[in-house]
């Protein structure tokens, strides 16, 4: 596929230009791959996943996904920091090193 009208090819990722499918298939396979992180790492993630009944392993394609997967907003992050006191609103995977949070 061609650059868009005053574009060059050479500064698109190629990623840009593919066909829907396999855009659809990458986007995929990067979701099985973060869905279990997040659920396990992050409290609220977890927690609103858990109140809708759905857990990563029940999500079964993309489209299944965007159906069934719970999300979540600022408010919620804000209501979790609020009520836990976690400065990441519940929503930090991996632990902080050498960071000083000052609160």
């Amino acid at each position: 596929m061609p650059a868009p009208l005053g574009y060059s090819q050479k500064f698109l990722d190629p990623v840009e230009t593919w066909p829907r499918a396999e855009l659809k298939a990458l986007q995929w396979q990067r979701l099985q791959a973060v869905m279990p992180l997040a659920y396990a790492s992050s409290p609220l993630i977890r927690s609103v996943w858990q109140r809708a009944g759905i857990a990563p392993q029940d999500i079964r394609s993309l489209d299944d996904y965007f159906a069934r997967a719970p999300l979540i907003d600022k408010d919620m992050i804000r209501d979790f920091r609020s009520e836990h006191g976690d400065p990441f609103g519940g929503v930090m995977c991996e632990p902080l090193r050498g960071a000083l949070i000052v609160g």
